[in-house]
């Protein structure tokens, strides 16, 4: 037992590779020292480890298993009740999951936050278990994502969450496809069923899609393409709000929601990289967006705000260090979330970087009041 605590915590250990099968992942330290406003100031440590696999049944058929393990302690760990059940997964069909120990003081978690299999015949594909069904093609939001949603702000998960889901592709060419998904839910509510047509006219990607969360529609479209070698991107989706969200939120009064988000992005010869994204909301709110926040989650929205402004660069200034940063910036109550970060390639396949947090804006803002945390990583690859 304590041989297979180890490989599953530290997986790299196990790294191999072969014709029929094929291990990968990294290992790595994070410490954060946060502005709490519930606790104060606190210190935090994760030291989080990844195994990726694949096997190669056939040329037809492979399976893929990814386990996530994490062990936690500090401040946060002591301080936040039942601090297990914010770090869990919540799925419709298990977690698939271990706690290898749960004390006052730390935590150990290990997850298979992947495990499907991929059968492919003629032009055909066809996969099976948890997995990402990543819909949308802007790079920091994505409206059109009704399997995966996520925070730009959960930069120490690069993997970002799967769920239970079927999914078929058929690939009419090389740049056309028609895609079929659906998630499962233990209730009518909690499913989805999509479907999505991607076609390539004037060197441009574009998406149609609809289906149903529950029993509620949404409709919506993607691009992708560039303008003079600068990428551009663009996302829509439509809605229908759910008759149990107007139920918990009396004050909402439409029928659907709307929103939209354009994305572009350049590369300069020097390797500076710029990238501008705009979103939209049409059930955002202008004032209180703290306030909105859980109708916003009822309603699906990726920001309480009416307009958000995303701005992002990054440069070398060493072959081996490099500078980034991105703003996230709410222009109705004018509150802002800032994350810089300096990476350094200290060796072949181990990179040390150090991020910020700074949140900044008023009581009741959307980014008011959350304080500024400082995180210290270093990763290994293998």
């Amino acid at each position: 037992m304590k041989k297979l605590s180890l490989i599953l915590l530290f997986p790299f250990l196990l790294f191999a590779q072969s014709e029929s099968y094929q291990f990968g992942g990294y290992a790595k330290y994070l410490y954060s020292n946060a502005d709490n406003p519930a606790f104060g100031r606190v210190d935090d440590h994760i030291i989080h480890s990844r195994l990726n696999s694949k096997f190669f049944f056939s040329e037809e058929i492979t399976a893929t298993a990814e386990l996530r393990n994490r062990v936690f302690f500090g401040g946060s760990v002591e301080k936040t009740p039942n601090f297990l059940s914010t770090i869990q997964s919540d799925h419709d069909f298990g977690n698939a999951d271990i706690v290898w120990w749960n004390t006052h003081s730390s935590v150990a978690h290990s997850e298979l936050d992947r495990f499907y299999v991929d059968a492919t015949y003629e032009k055909f594909q066809f996969t099976l278990g948890r997995q990402r069904v990543a819909w949308g093609t802007a790079l920091a939001w994505n409206p059109t994502d009704l399997f995966n949603p996520l925070s730009i702000l959960d930069f120490d998960y690069e993997e970002r969450p799967g769920v239970d889901a079927i999914r078929g592709q058929y690939f009419m060419s090389e740049v056309s496809k028609v895609e079929i998904a659906l998630k499962p839910g233990k209730t009518k509510s909690r499913s989805v069923i999509a479907g999505k047509i991607l076609l390539n006219q004037w060197n441009y990607d574009f998406h149609i899609l609809g289906g149903a969360h529950g029993e509620n529609p949404f409709f919506g479209a993607e691009w992708a393409g560039d303008i003079a070698g600068a990428g551009f991107r663009g996302e829509a989706a439509i809605r229908r709000i759910g008759d149990e969200t107007k139920i918990l939120f009396p004050s909402l009064n439409a029928t659907w929601s709307t929103s939209a988000v354009l994305s572009a992005d350049y590369t300069f010869a020097n390797n500076t990289y710029l990238h501008t994204e705009i979103l939209f909301s049409d059930q955002g709110v202008t004032r209180n967006a703290a306030a909105f926040l859980p109708a916003s989650l009822s309603l699906g929205l990726l920001s309480p705000a009416r307009w958000s402004l995303f701005q992002e660069l990054s440069f070398d200034v060493h072959p081996l260090v490099r500078l980034s940063g991105f703003i996230i910036y709410n222009l109705n109550d004018a509150s802002s979330a800032l994350v810089p970060s300096v990476s350094w390639s200290a060796l072949e396949n181990f990179d040390v970087t150090l991020f910020g947090l700074i949140f900044s804006g008023d009581a009741l803002t959307e980014y008011g009041g959350y304080g500024q945390t400082v995180f210290i990583r270093a990763k290994y690859s293998f």
